[in-house]
């Protein structure tokens, strides 16, 4: 959540800039810098951490095959509204990333807090 909004107070930050570019021209490409660099670091965790640590495959014929391909349908979307918001100054993006990436939130927690759960241990 603090990347979404770090790219996006860059984004808001590129276009008040943009008014008058050639004063702001050195501050702009900080703040186009900042927001690529978020950008990528959502990008790195989603690939690094949960894609390559904590999403664990399953058989195909298991049960939690579907929940397992939606998790990784819902990473997919994150990087590629990540590589967008790079892409782009328009807050649509980070909007839609901020959507992705709380669709990944409920499908990942809704099975991990299914596994911690005191009831679910018991069985």
């Amino acid at each position: 959540d603090e990347h979404v909004a770090t790219i996006a107070k860059s984004i808001t930050e590129i276009n008040t800039l943009s008014a008058d570019p050639t004063t702001n021209a050195n501050q702009i490409v900080r703040w186009v810098t900042n927001k690529d660099e978020h950008a990528d670091e959502l990008a790195e965790i989603v690939t690094d951490y949960f894609l390559a640590q904590r999403i664990k495959p399953v058989d195909d014929d298991d049960e939690a095959y579907n929940a397992y391909v939606e998790q990784l349908v819902a990473c997919h979307r994150i990087l590629v509204a990540a590589m967008k918001a790079k892409q782009s100054a328009d807050t649509a993006t980070t909007d839609a990333l901020q959507d992705r990436l709380d669709d990944f939130r409920e499908l990942y927690l809704d099975e991990d807090e299914a596994e911690e759960t005191p009831a679910a241990a018991a069985e």
